[in-house]
């Protein structure tokens, strides 16, 4: 893949386009869907109002600073293609919870805000109290919104000053009166530089663990030199980043009247602008820390997303096992409405490309290698996992589940932590199992929906997995069941990838990395046409992963310079050290390509 060239300031004014969509909140008028989050003590933090839109490449998403995101609170904004008026998401979230010593459920979520909120704006302090205040949160109500070109740029400014055959006010003129203010005021110990420890990410050059903008430099990872599954590398990923940071002690969890977890949440969401498939990505990573003072078991991480594919009701779910993808497709060939894609409908799925880490020795292959409390090395031998080195598994999926909209029945919207937490177990609301029913191949109005009023049938821990299956032979359905969704059950689906249960002590990090993915089939209206096209992308995004996120960028292309003479024009290229290309010598590895 190569990294499409584009002039870096035309997608700072992109604007968001106007649509009349709203339709997920049951029951509650659109100017009162914050009415109840409004009533909170004034002194405790409010709902985050912070609204940032990714919208690099072929998608404009709009990221929220409350833990939800893809909406602006009214309307989906999740457009793709880029420009088009037509949304393929409605809506999406982190969701957290578990047990702690007491036996108390602890969780935070959000859907709609209906109800209120989960999650505030800002970090939590760093005293063992796990507090936060409205100041703090008020403070932190923002995206930082930065580019890798910046930091390229900046990056190769520093590295002139350090070589002494560089001349830096030939090569950069004027540029340190004119550093982005982003890299000037790089949250690294803090939006005002209040932390005595890092926030966001940087890389320390001179090794004083200050972030100084005329030493360091926001840490994209530019020479490929870090490790982006070590847990000590935080890094920064794509060719246009939102980073913000978040918590779930700033007031009371009005969404789902759980009691707090005390987690930290440094988020980022980033895309590359390509040439192939990645162009239709966005990606999400998030660093989770434990700043409560008790220990968490049966924790569960869940990625929640509302898929909309143009018109709502007529969507179907499914998931891969193997590829821990889940996926949203047409019911049809066609997709109705005016907010419909028409014919050859897309198809959207979301990835868990990099779950929390396992317990150690839990008796599970959690990443599916083949591996039992081990990984794989760069040689492919199974290496036992090693408390002394931190060496553990990750969980890819343990389980997708599906909602339906509204709150009527078992499988409707969840009202209360229970409710939460049971799904976040691939259990219904009332606690049933989701089972396996009447299995018969896609398009089949025979299938069932995995839900039986006694519960029983084969339990299992992933809704219409197709014709995948658990190959470690742990989870049911460990053998093909042919089981997808039935066309007649079409209707406005909600998706949950669901990865645990995990324990998590006292001050315990763990990260996640999660990934969008859209594909549409213009060459055959089979129903299941664009989720292929979206298996083969999801293969791509994951070695794109498996890679950290390096892409390969392509000779960067010169800088010309015009001279105007009589009846003549001069045209002279030529590349600045910041370049790739500078001596005419670009070289550079396919991370995709084995050797």
């Amino acid at each position: 893949m190569k990294r499409t060239l584009s002039l870096f300031t035309l997608w700072v004014g992109m604007a968001l386009t106007p649509h009349t969509h709203a339709r997920e909140i049951p029951g509650l008028p659109l100017a009162n869907q914050n009415a109840s989050s409004n009533k909170t003590v004034a002194e405790l933090c409010q709902p985050a109002q912070a609204q940032s839109d990714l919208n690099f490449n072929n998608v404009r998403a709009t990221i929220l600073g409350g833990g939800d995101m893809w909406w602006d609170l009214n309307q989906p904004r999740y457009e793709v293609p880029k420009g088009s008026n037509l949304h393929s998401m409605f809506a999406g979230a982190l969701w957290l919870g578990g047990v702690d010593e007491g036996n108390q459920l602890k969780l935070a979520a959000m859907t709609y805000r209906q109800k209120g909120s989960d999650f505030w704006p800002g970090p939590l302090s760093n005293d063992g109290l796990a507090t936060v205040t409205k100041e703090v949160c008020d403070k932190y109500d923002r995206h930082w919104l930065i580019y890798r070109e910046q930091v390229e740029i900046h990056k190769a400014w520093l590295d002139c000053q350090d070589d002494p055959d560089c001349d830096v006010g030939a090569e950069f003129p004027g540029y340190e009166a004119n550093i982005p203010e982003i890299i000037l005021n790089w949250p690294a110990h803090g939006a005002d530089g209040e932390l005595a420890y890092r926030l966001a990410p940087f890389i320390d050059r001179d090794g004083n663990e200050e972030y100084d903008p005329m030493v360091d430099y926001p840490a994209y990872d530019i020479d490929r030199s870090y490790d982006c599954q070590q847990k000590e590398v935080d890094l920064l990923y794509g060719d246009q980043t939102l980073w913000w940071v978040y918590n779930d002690r700033g007031n009371v969890h009005t969404e789902t009247q759980a009691g707090a977890l005390g987690f930290e949440i440094r988020a980022q969401a980033f895309a590359f602008a390509t040439n192939d498939e990645i162009n239709n990505m966005t990606f999400n990573n998030y660093r989770i820390i434990n700043k409560s003072t008790f220990r968490l078991t049966e924790t569960y991480f869940t990625t929640w997303f509302d898929p909309d594919l143009g018109f709502a009701d007529d969507d179907l779910i499914g998931c891969d096992i193997p590829r821990g993808l889940g996926y949203c497709y047409n019911a049809d060939d066609f997709d109705d409405g005016s907010l419909g894609y028409g014919y050859y409908p897309p198809a959207v799925g979301f990835d868990f490309f990099q779950g929390p880490f396992a317990d150690y020795f839990d008796g599970k292959d959690n990443d599916r290698d083949g591996c039992v409390d081990g990984v794989r090395d760069e040689n492919g031998n199974c290496v036992g996992e090693n408390l002394a080195t931190g060496l553990n598994e990750r969980i890819i999926m343990s389980g997708f589940m599906y909602s339906n909209r509204g709150i009527e029945q078992a499988s409707g919207d969840p009202e209360n932590a229970a409710d939460f937490y049971n799904y976040m177990r691939s259990r219904w609301k009332n606690g049933n199992p989701l089972v396996v029913e009447s299995p018969s191949g896609p398009g089949n109005t025979n299938n069932g929906d995995g839900y039986t009023a006694n519960g029983s049938g084969l339990a299992t821990l992933f809704a219409y997995p197709g014709n995948t299956f658990d190959t470690t032979g742990v989870t049911a359905p460990t053998s093909d069941q042919n089981w997808f969704e039935s066309p007649s059950n079409k209707q406005d689906k909600r998706g949950l990838h669901n990865a645990g249960p995990i324990s998590l002590a006292p001050g315990a990090l763990n990260f996640i990395t999660t990934g969008v993915v859209w594909e549409r089939n213009f060459q055959t209206e089979e129903l299941f046409a664009s989720v292929e096209k979206v298996i083969f992308a999801d293969d791509k995004a994951q070695q794109l992963f498996d890679n950290c996120f390096q892409v390969l960028n392509g000779p960067d292309a010169p800088d010309l310079e015009i001279i105007e003479l009589d009846q003549e024009l001069i045209l002279t290229l030529s590349y600045s050290p910041a370049s790739n290309n500078a001596n005419l010598d670009y070289s550079e590895k396919d991370p995709l390509i084995p050797l």
